[in-house]
């Protein structure tokens, strides 16, 4: 997931970065190498929003949030 938000930035990745999720008394705290894809499902179903901090000196903080699909999928 980091990848697709340095891309998206236009960063080049050298700063430090990383994952907060759930609520302010129960965080969750991944560094950027730590966020696996496939595990990235299961953190959303849990927490809802996951928020992506880079640059920990200039602090730019970024709320990754899921929603449901506007359309359903025809079988």
């Amino acid at each position: 997931m980091q990848d697709i938000l340095l891309i998206a930035f236009d960063w080049d990745g050298d700063h430090c970065s990383g994952f907060d999720m759930g609520p302010k008394r129960n965080r969750e705290w991944l560094e950027d190498d730590e966020l696996d894809d496939a595990i990235v499902d299961e953190y959303f179903e849990k927490y809802k929003s996951i928020r992506f901090i880079y640059d920990y000196g200039d602090n730019w903080e970024h709320t990754i949030k899921t929603y449901k699909p506007r359309y359903k999928e025809k079988n």
